[in-house]
């Protein structure tokens, strides 16, 4: 059964399991969450500052 909610409504625990099981990488998700951000986020301005190349060194590392 495959989770039908974009990567980016996942929950910390549904994301952990998923990477836990091999269903889902941390780069993934971390590229998944950019991209909302990138969709969303001159409407809300919630960001000051984002590195999006260390949020994905940090993701790739982690699954490495």
């Amino acid at each position: 059964m495959t989770n039908p909610s974009p990567l980016y409504a996942m929950t910390m625990t549904e994301a952990a399991a998923a990477i836990a099981a091999g269903r889902l990488t941390a780069r993934a998700l971390a590229d998944a969450q950019l991209a909302r951000i990138a969709a969303t986020d001159a409407a809300i301005d919630a960001w000051e500052t984002l590195d999006a190349v260390f949020v994905r060194t940090c993701a790739s590392a982690s699954d490495a």
